[in-house]
């Protein structure tokens, strides 16, 4: 697999701007709560404010962490955390925990 030579960014804002704005997102787009570090993740038909939050597939779900202290990235693969001192969402492939931009923490 090659890598993406462009950055991905999520679909962000703060929880209350989501609540207020309330779009419908496309069919697997992925909407980020800023202010909670949750996401949801869009169906194309339902409106924010009506569609679920992503489950973790950790039974630890993470919301905020501190990028110098993270916990331990094998024990939640595949999982989403909203890194507070960064103010940026990261993700753990169950070695290492990236800031969405691809970079290692």
């Amino acid at each position: 697999m090659k890598p993406v030579a462009t950055p991905l960014q999520l679909m962000n804002d703060s929880s209350n701007a989501w609540s207020v704005e309330n779009p419908t997102l496309y069919e697997g787009e992925i909407g980020l709560e800023t202010s909670s570090g949750r996401f949801k993740v869009g169906d194309g038909a339902t409106a924010w404010n009506s569609l679920e939050y992503f489950s973790m597939l950790s039974p630890f779900p993470l919301y905020h962490a501190d990028s110098t202290t993270p916990p331990t990235a094998s024990y939640y693969p595949g999982c989403m955390v909203y890194f507070t001192d960064l103010e940026k969402p990261g993700f753990s492939d169950g070695t290492n925990w990236y800031k969405i931009e691809g970079t290692v923490i």
